[in-house]
């Protein structure tokens, strides 16, 4: 009795690259909303108490820095 099954023949496909693909091409957001509004407002708060923000100018925040990442990651691993 085989307890898992065999290796598939041919060619194996390597996953990080098409997931990273996979991301580039969404349009969805990769952090949590809430998460990242966390540490925003956490980093504020350290910097200036008191500090509010508008919902618009946290999700352009997040926006930029998801864009940002997702370039640096492109550079830095050469896709």
């Amino acid at each position: 009795m085989q307890l898992c099954p065999a290796p598939p023949m041919g060619r194996i496909k390597k996953p990080q690259r098409y997931q990273n693909r996979r991301y580039q091409k969404s349009t969805d957001l990769l952090i949590g909303k809430l998460s990242f509004q966390r540490q925003v407002r956490q980093i504020a708060e350290s910097l200036k108490p008191g500090l509010r923000f508008q919902k618009a100018a946290l999700d352009a925040l997040q926006e930029a820095s998801e864009a940002y990442a997702v370039t640096w990651a492109c550079e830095r691993f050469r896709m």
